[in-house]
């Protein structure tokens, strides 16, 4: 799941990613993960702990946000070079 997450929050490079975008996919990916825990721990896991789900989880959600805040660093940095170029 978190190779999933991240081949959709790096899938594609040549749009710019807006603070907006990147709180969307944030928010999307906890729903999904929620939901899919949720329905991992009712049909799978109901006769063992739940650890190995959360870690999951957790894991998954670390990764985007990483990815995520990379790819959110790097916009900013191009277009700080961007507006250093443009003529005043």
């Amino acid at each position: 799941m978190s190779a999933l997450i991240i081949l959709l929050a790096n899938g594609r490079r040549t749009l710019p990613m807006t603070k907006r975008k990147i709180q969307a996919l944030v928010y999307g990916s906890i729903v999904v993960s929620a939901a899919l825990t949720w329905f991992l721990a009712d049909v799978w896991f109901s006769f063992i702990e739940f650890q190995p789900v959360w870690i999951g989880v957790v894991g998954s959600l670390g990764l985007l946000a990483l990815s995520l805040w990379d790819r959110y660093r790097k916009n900013r940095e191009q277009l700080a070079t961007l507006r250093k170029k443009l003529p005043k």
